[in-house]
C-alpha cells in the first residue's frame, strides 16, 4: 500500500535467544551495501533466514577477512559507486562474488556468471526481503544494533507514475538505509548460496 514501511518495532521484534555470531563453519551468505563505510549482514540460507551478523568495515580487504570467518558460500554487493574495487573483491572469490545492478522491474532476478553480476528487480527484492519481518520468517541476533532497525525503516513503499504513464511502487528514503539494502542482498545472496552445488563451493 502507498505509505507503507516497515516499523522499526517490528524488526526488532524479530530478534531471538542467540548473540552475534563470531563465526560459522555452515556456508553463509553475505549482503554488503557500499557507501562510505561498508554495510553488511551475513545470514544462514534457508526458507527460515536467521542472520548471524550485522556491521560495517572500512576496507574493501576487510571483506575477505569475513568471507573466510563466516565460510560464505555467496556473496551479493552493490556494484555502484566503488565498481572497481567490487570487481576486485569478486575477482578474488570467483564464483562467490556477484556485483549487484538494481534494473527494470520486468527482469525479476538475472544471475550473469560471466560478468558476476546479478540483476535485481529492487521494489520486488525489498518486499521479499521486507515480508519476512511480517510473517515472522526471520531471525536476528539478541544483540541486534538499533541502527539496523532504524534503516529498515527509512524505506517508504509509494506509488508513483512511469516512464510509461503507469503506476508503479518505489522505495523511497527518507533517513540513512545502507542496513536495509546489505539486508536485501543477503536476501539475494542467499537464493545464490542455496543454488550453488556442495561439490563446486568446496572446490573454489
Amino acid at each position: 500500500p502507498e505509505g507503507h514501511k516497515l516499523e522499526k518495532s517490528i524488526v526488532l521484534s524479530r530478534r531471538g535467544d542467540k548473540l552475534t555470531a563470531q563465526s560459522s563453519e555452515a556456508g553463509t551468505a553475505m549482503g554488503v551495501d557500499v557507501g562510505a563505510l561498508l554495510h553488511c549482514t551475513v545470514s544462514e540460507p534457508g526458507e527460515n533466514r536467521r542472520v548471524l551478523w550485522s556491521g560495517t568495515v572500512v576496507q574493501f580487504e576487510d571483506l575477505d577477512k569475513l568471507m573466510a570467518r563466516y565460510n560464505v558460500k555467496c556473496c551479493v554487493i552493490d556494484a555502484l559507486p566503488e565498481t572497481r574495487k567490487a570487481r576486485e573483491f569478486a575477482d578474488r572469490h570467483e564464483g562467490q562474488v556477484f556485483l549487484a545492478y538494481y534494473s527494470d522491474p520486468r527482469e525479476g532476478l538475472r544471475w550473469d556468471n560471466d560478468r558476476h553480476e546479478v540483476h535485481v528487480a529492487r521494489t520486488e527484492y525489498i518486499d521479499t526481503c521486507y515480508t519476512r519481518y511480517f510473517q515472522n520468517t526471520i531471525e536476528l541476533p539478541a544483540d541486534i544494533s538499533d541502527e539496523f532497525a532504524t534503516h529498515h525503516a527509512a524505506l517508504i513503499r509509494v506509488l508513483e507514475e512511469n516512464s510509461r504513464g503507469q503506476m508503479v511502487a518505489v522505495y523511497r528514503r527518507i533517513a540513512d538505509d545502507h542496513f536495509a539494502h546489505s539486508d536485501v542482498y543477503c536476501e539475494i545472496a542467499s537464493i545464490g548460496a542455496l543454488s550453488i552445488p556442495d561439490f563446486m563451493y568446496r572446490s573454489l
